[in-house]
This record gives C-alpha cells, sequence and structure tokens, in this order.
C-alpha cells in the first residue's frame, strides 16, 4: 500500500549504466564552439529549476571542448530530459546523458552481471572510500 510508484521509463534506458542513480546532474555533450551558458539554461529551464551550469574549457588554450553539465535542484527532471538522446540547443545536436561521478561508475561497472535492475550496493568493498583493487 504505501509503496513509491514507479516512474516509466524505456527498458533501454533502464539497462542502460546508471540508470537506476539518482541524479541532479546532466551531462551535454556535442556541443559547439558558439554555444554560451545562456543557450543552456534557455533550453533546460523549461523542464526544472536549475542550480548551476558548467561548459567546460580547456585549460591551457580557454577553448571550450565541446561538453558541458546542468545541475537541476531535482532529479526529476532527468527521467524526462534523458528519455531523449539528442536535444536541439542554439540549433545543434546535442547529446544527453546522466552525469555520473568516477564513484558512481565504479559501482555501476561492478553491478553489470545481473540485468533487469537487480543492483545491490550495500557490500562493496566495506560500503565507500576505497574502491580500488
Amino acid at each position: 500500500m504505501g509503496e513509491e510508484p514507479k516512474l516509466a521509463v524505456a527498458r533501454e534506458e533502464f539497462e542502460k549504466p546508471g540508470a537506476h542513480v539518482t541524479v541532479k546532474k546532466l551531462f551535454v555533450g556535442g556541443i559547439k564552439e558558439d554555444a554560451e551558458k545562456h543557450h543552456l539554461r534557455d533550453y533546460f529551464e523549461e523542464y526544472g529549476k536549475i542550480d548551476t551550469i558548467e561548459i567546460i574549457t580547456d585549460r591551457q588554450s580557454g577553448k571550450k571542448r565541446g561538453f558541458g553539465f546542468v545541475n537541476f535542484d531535482d532529479h526529476d527532471p532527468m527521467d524526462k530530459i534523458v528519455l531523449q538522446k539528442y536535444h536541439t540547443i542554439n540549433r545543434h545536436n546535442a547529446e544527453v546523458r546522466r552525469a555520473l561521478f568516477r564513484q558512481e561508475m565504479q559501482e555501476v561497472q561492478s553491478s553489470r552481471s545481473g540485468r533487469g535492475g537487480n543492483f545491490d550496493f550495500g557490500d562493496l568493498h566495506g560500503g565507500g572510500g576505497n574502491f580500488g583493487p
């Protein structure tokens, strides 16, 4: 009776690494040199409240590297956004996916043996910190 409703997520999307992780950070790849933060804000704010936007630049040259991140104040907008792989931002196609932290990526990779959502991270090397061999 007191169960949370399950989100309707495409099977293909659910089986991707990290699909089950609650994330508020969106990776946006394939953004062009002329893309500015306001282009990302204008496009993605219709999905939810945005905390921060980063467009990644090369440290030496200062040139944009073609990707960035959009941080939302909640994880709900992510489910809507990632159902569509490509979004047209500033007249260019950009690829979007959940941005996973390195630790989450390692957890996802180590849990790949089971499909269909059997993800149990409860006993991963003591539950935290060092994920090396």
